[in-house]
């Protein structure tokens, strides 16, 4: 059986372009009653949590943004469509707003809940 690791290149400027990529969006509100800031770590929100972030300047839009929120990914369309051909755990894809110089790319939060015992094979 295969495992994969994912990782963010923070520290390849090449890649992401500048450091932090991402910024709340001035205005926004993470907080009540639709904000992301109301979901819970181990559970699905009964509504559909807004985010709404502002990709740096010199920033490049990439797969998959800086971790912005303190669990899950932000990642593009094409990163979600890879994603969802592998063995997951529980998850929702929730659209987000990314704005880079005036326009609206679309992203996702990929939000997932994991209990890393139900991947792992323990019979010797």
């Amino acid at each position: 059986m295969k495992y994969y690791t994912i990782n963010w290149d923070y520290d390849n400027i090449d890649v992401i372009g500048d450091y932090p990529q991402v910024t709340l969006r001035k205005g926004f509100n993470p907080g009540p009653p639709h904000g992301f800031w109301e979901v819970q770590h181990y559970e699905f929100p009964k509504f559909i949590p807004e985010l709404e972030l502002d990709l740096n300047q010199k920033a490049k839009p990439t797969n998959y943004l800086e971790d912005y929120t303190s669990f899950g990914m932000i990642i593009n369309e094409n990163f979600k469509e890879i994603l969802k051909q592998f063995n997951l755990p529980k998850y929702a894809f929730y659209p987000i707003k990314v704005y880079h110089k005036g326009e609206l790319l679309d992203y996702y939060w990929f939000h997932y809940i994991a209990d890393i015992w139900e991947y792992i094979n323990i019979e010797v």
